[in-house]
């Protein structure tokens, strides 16, 4: 049985809604890869419970995608709609952001932690999203994750005490 459940998801979901609202953002895209001994995974992992890399698109209203490699399946994700996005993961990402009529929103984009900021999201699929998307605003929301990433709910501490 895993620790980190449901109500942690709803949790965290809420927390992050809650900071992208008081930022005005109307979506994240996160992104997550198993680099550097996971170290360019931990936002992603924050809010899908997924050890696989790729890319998610996290609406401040709608359900979140996860657009990870073709075929990957990982039954404790607590994303529902997991899609390929491997490898033209910006083609996939405006197809969805065009599905969530997100074409002038105000989206925020996260990579890995401070440390590691600028080994993260792919400027090709960064370009390709600014490219298709004139009308909208971007900017780097990666500090949103990370400071609700400081602040352990109590089945984190959990975990870092059967760690321990």
């Amino acid at each position: 049985m895993s620790i980190l459940t449901l109500d942690e998801r709803n949790h965290r979901w809420q927390n992050i809604r809650l900071q992208m609202e008081k930022r005005g953002l109307e979506c994240l895209i996160i992104w997550g890869s198993l680099g550097s001994h996971n170290n360019f995974i931990a936002n992603l992992r924050y809010l899908t419970n997924s050890a696989l890399e790729g890319y998610l698109v996290f609406p401040l209203r709608d359900e979140p995608v996860f657009f990870t490699f073709i075929g990957m399946r990982n039954p404790t994700a607590w994303v529902v709609d997991m899609r390929s996005g491997h490898p033209k993961y910006s083609e996939s990402i405006t197809g969805c952001l065009k599905d969530l009529h997100l074409d002038s929103a105000h989206i925020g984009i996260a990579g890995p932690s401070q440390y590691y900021r600028e080994m993260g999201f792919s400027y090709p699929t960064y370009l390709g999203l600014i490219n298709n998307f004139p009308e909208a605003k971007f900017e780097d929301a990666t500090d949103i994750v990370e400071v609700a990433r400081m602040i352990k709910s109590p089945a984190e501490i959990r975990c870092l005490e059967i760690g321990c």
